[in-house]
């Protein structure tokens, strides 16, 4: 069973507004990551499981890195600027 686009969209909706519940940013990434892939799938929906699941963790992470980067590069120029 692979999932379909619509699956994606709406565990990518639960995941960023359930980000309400957990104030860190954290669930924000995976939820975005999983509404890339409902557009993935919707375009091509005949890819499998398995790489659905690589590129929902792979977008997931890459946003989640830049978010910690530039986190980190807001805080050492504000830690300049004073």
């Amino acid at each position: 069973m692979q999932p379909e686009w619509w699956q994606w969209t709406v565990a990518g909706i639960a995941l960023i507004l359930s980000e309400f519940a957990v104030p860190a940013f954290l669930l924000l990434w995976f939820g975005v990551g999983a509404l890339i892939v409902a557009g993935v799938a919707a375009v091509v929906p005949e890819l499998g499981l398995s790489i659905q699941m690589g590129i929902w963790l792979g977008v997931s992470f890459l946003l989640l890195l830049l978010a910690l980067f530039l986190k980190r590069l807001r805080r050492r120029k504000r830690q300049t600027s004073e």
